[in-house]
């Protein structure tokens, strides 16, 4: 894997094709992504991350994955995206994606997913009035 710095854009050439990192803040990361025909990602889950693929040119397919026994994955749905459509794999979710076209480009954000279960409370919302 190879990685260059290029005006501010860091570019990282895959087996898969080409990957730019447009954007890492924080929890968000914007990836543009020049694809090879025939290509896929490796199939992979994320504890915390929501991956958002929207095509611009070409054609991927989203497959996602069920575990079964043994460590064997078993995909339970495909997903097809042209230019124009998007999909959301949600944390969890074993997935990779399948070059189907040539000339495919794409962007893929990356976001951690909050917590809302994150507070525990010890009373609940009431007016000040009523501590009286």
């Amino acid at each position: 894997m190879l990685s260059l710095k290029w005006q501010g854009v860091e570019m990282t050439k895959k087996l898969w094709g080409v990957d730019e990192l447009l954007l890492s803040r924080n929890c968000v990361e914007v990836h543009r992504m020049e694809l090879i025909k025939g290509t896929c990602s490796s199939r992979h889950v994320h504890a915390i991350k929501h991956n958002l693929f929207t095509v611009f040119s070409g054609e991927v397919m989203i497959e996602l994955y069920e575990p079964q026994k043994d460590d064997v994955l078993e995909v339970y749905q495909e997903i097809r995206l042209e230019a124009g459509d998007s999909y959301e794999v949600e944390p969890g979710i074993w997935h990779r994606f399948v070059v189907m076209d040539e000339g495919t480009v794409a962007i893929e954000i990356v976001w951690a997913a909050t917590l809302h279960a994150d507070i525990e409370r010890i009373d609940s919302s009431h007016h000040v009035a009523d501590e009286e």
